[in-house]
């Protein structure tokens, strides 16, 4: 055989790798291009199995609702998105329900409202779905409301609003206790929205008239016009 047919022989024969620049997926440790191309940072699928793995570990760590993409809930959403049928998540948010509910549970029998509301709270961002803590949970969140209101706690009670409207967005009471908390923090046009919003739920209710009244002559008296 002459050189010229050995150098075609080598170009044709599959066990030589390709050296003249072309796709270098096809090149190399095949399993190696595989995990590359599951990494996210690299633009590929999310890694299912690296995922869960973090779920599992920031649940064990109790890192429910904190740091802010290194936790149990940012996990479990994103297995959720990856694969809305994953086992491994039904499996550690049962898992992880029957420790954040009966936690839910003793606090509010024994009256420790925030203590109560944290631990729903936990729950909820990790499965909002799971339906069973929808009630306990609002109740939960109304006891809360009635001790920020004597604490005078705008900004907290504006969150247990935005809790309690979450799970029933058409709440009476919670859009006027979110126009509350935005009148307790001086903010005249939002408050004066919330109120509006409550109007349209209640027209007749006098305690609506009686908040859209007092807001608007605040307004008034800064000078602001009241839409």
């Amino acid at each position: 055989m002459t050189a010229s047919s050995d150098a075609s022989a080598g170009a044709t024969d599959p066990s030589v790798g390709d050296t003249t620049g072309g796709d270098a997926t096809t090149t190399g440790d095949l399993s190696t291009t595989s995990t590359v191309a599951a990494d996210p940072s690299a633009g590929g699928p999310p890694d299912l199995v690296v995922l869960v793995g973090k779920l599992e570990l920031a649940v064990a760590e109790e890192r429910w609702r904190t740091p802010e993409d290194q936790c149990a809930a940012d996990y479990a959403a994103q297995i959720e998105a990856a694969d809305p049928k994953s086992e491994d998540l039904k499996r550690i948010r049962k898992q992880a329900a029957e420790t954040l509910k009966a936690r839910a549970e003793l606090a509010a029998a024994a009256k420790h409202w925030h203590d109560a509301v944290e631990a729903y709270r936990d729950l909820y961002a990790l499965w909002p779905d799971y339906k069973a803590i929808h009630k306990p949970f609002g109740e939960a969140l109304q006891q809360e409301a009635k001790i920020l209101r004597y604490l005078k706690d705008p900004v907290q009670l504006g969150m247990v609003a935005d809790d309690i409207l979450r799970l029933s967005p058409k709440n009476f009471e919670a859009v006027m206790l979110r126009g509350e908390a935005l009148e307790g923090q001086g903010l005249w046009p939002e408050a004066a929205e919330a109120y509006q919003l409550a109007k349209k739920l209640k027209p007749s209710d006098k305690s609506v008239k009686d908040a859209i009244a007092r807001v608007e002559k605040r307004q008034k008296a800064m000078g602001v016009v009241p839409h």
